[in-house]
């Protein structure tokens, strides 16, 4: 709340007091203002604070790992696909705050065995969310995800090494959420016009 905005309101209040003299009911409550303004200001200047801090932590902040690392064949695969819509709420949650906007959404299983789930993602090129498929490799999560994002991912992430493949941790502790947070930079660089494909 900026101090102009508190001169805007006493002289707004002001303006109505002189409007209505003849009233018995009206009282100067602009000599109330500092007190009740100047409190409200400091709770929104701790909050902006406080989100800050809680942005630069998250920015700083790794995603948390996987405690249930099972392949879709593993007598756990439904608990490790709770654990990954846990951690893929993570992801949307944090970069909404982040960033504003909800780059990924809705992740979904859209097969019984729990190897076909989709999501929407925020095409950057149209400002609209579309839905992509994400399938589950036998070998996942030793191996990561594949969908239709993959080629937008690898000629993103190709100076890396080798891309993503090569990126992948190896020991089942990434998911869902850690193949979308790389192909999220890419997206937020195509949403701020910092990258352009060709």
């Amino acid at each position: 709340m900026s101090d102009d905005f508190i001169v805007d309101l006493k002289n707004a209040l002001r303006k109505y007091e002189k409007r209505n003299m003849n009233s018995d009911y009206i009282v100067d409550i602009s000599h109330y203002l500092d007190d009740f303004l100047v409190p409200i200001k400091q709770v929104f200047e701790e909050i902006s604070v406080d989100l800050r801090r809680i942005i630069e932590k998250w920015q700083k902040e790794p995603l948390p790992l996987f405690s249930v690392i099972a392949t879709p064949r593993s007598n756990n695969w439904f608990v490790r696909l709770k654990e990954e819509f846990k951690i893929f709420d993570i992801l949307v949650e944090r970069h909404e705050v982040i960033y504003g906007t909800k780059f990924f959404d809705h992740l979904k299983q859209i097969d019984e065995r729990g190897i076909k789930l989709s999501c929407y993602y925020l095409d950057p090129s149209s400002n609209i969310y579309r839905v992509i498929e994400i399938r589950i490799p036998i070998r996942y999560p030793y191996t990561r995800p594949v969908s239709s994002l993959d080629e937008f991912g690898s000629r993103c992430l190709s100076g890396k090494g080798g891309g993503l493949d090569a990126l992948w941790r190896k020991d089942g502790r990434w998911g869902i959420a850690h193949y979308l947070a790389y192909i999220l930079g890419p997206l937020i660089g195509l949403d701020k016009g910092t990258i352009r494909l060709r």
